[in-house]
């Protein structure tokens, strides 16, 4: 079931929000981890994955801001998952959650603000 609108980039990708999706055969599945105790902020955030998932993630900020997701816990995003149109899904853990949320809203108050 999608939730939310769908956001793009100027190169194409494009960026559906999913509650509950099952990882389909050729979905390229991730989930990202958390618990960065260094609250870091959202360039540093940034810098912690490799160049080519920058766009993924600037994709994932523009969704939960344009569909007001902002301030959501790692226990009210726990069914949620991005769908990507080049076939990769990410979900989050709690802390994983925590961490982006807390690099979004840049107030280096730590993944524990948004983990439930």
């Amino acid at each position: 079931m999608n939730k939310g609108k769908q956001v793009s980039n100027s190169q194409g990708l494009t960026l559906d929000i999913h509650i509950g999706y099952q990882v389909q055969e050729g979905d390229n599945g991730n989930t990202i981890f958390g618990g960065d105790d260094t609250n870091p902020t959202w360039q540093e955030y940034l810098d912690g994955f490799k160049d080519e998932y920058v766009p993924h993630l600037l994709l994932i900020r523009q969704a939960i801001e344009e569909n007001n997701l902002i301030g959501y816990t790692g226990q009210d995003a726990d069914d949620l998952y991005f769908k990507f149109s080049d076939g990769h899904v990410w979900g989050f853990t709690w802390r994983g959650w925590g961490d982006l949320m807390q690099a979004i809203v840049g107030k280096k108050e730590g993944y524990m603000a948004y983990y439930m």
